[in-house]
């Protein structure tokens, strides 16, 4: 212990850093086997006495139902969390500009096009298939990679929607 600090009398080290068992106050738990013993606690008491569980709600989420005797622990952290959601929901929310997305992915789909004919793909055949293309069928193809980009652009919004809902509930 440092030099300016002083223990009150009757607690020691392990007091301090120890949470009060709701069920019972002579338990001193630590933070770490707290949940394991109150699980035991809690299956303890209604062995002994069945009909005396009472349910309550969180006042922070209306979603959580507690034993009475754990209620005010729970919503210690409860509070925090939610705090912290709150806080998570006040940042501006990502715009995706879709338009502005396609585009960037046509352009990155010619240019690894442009860099795989460039690494030497010399070969003949591929010259001539290429050459045979007609104008008609290399912008019925771009239409078709312009639909699949944008239906996998709209499913990646649905998806950070639905995500965005999961941090909401």
């Amino acid at each position: 212990m440092a030099s300016g600090e002083s223990e009150a009398p009757g607690t020691s080290k392990n007091d301090r850093f120890s949470i009060t068992c709701p069920y019972n106050s002579d338990h001193k738990v630590s933070m770490e086997e707290f949940n394991t013993h109150l699980w035991k606690c809690r299956t303890e008491k209604l062995h002994f006495y069945p009909h005396s569980l009472k349910l309550k709600r969180c006042s922070y989420n209306m979603r959580h139902f507690l034993p009475e005797e754990e209620l005010q622990f729970h919503e210690i952290f409860c509070k925090r969390q939610s705090a912290d959601l709150r806080r998570q929901l006040s940042l501006e929310p990502l715009e995706l500009n879709v338009a502005e997305h396609l585009a960037a992915q046509k352009l990155r789909k010619e240019y690894e096009k442009d860099e795989e004919s460039l690494d030497g793909s010399d070969d003949s055949d591929e010259d001539e298939e290429e050459k045979n293309l007609s104008v008609t069928s290399e912008i019925e193809k771009s239409d078709v990679e312009e639909v699949e980009m944008m239906l996998e652009t709209i499913n990646r919004l649905a998806y950070l929607e639905m995500k965005n809902d999961n941090l909401i509930l």
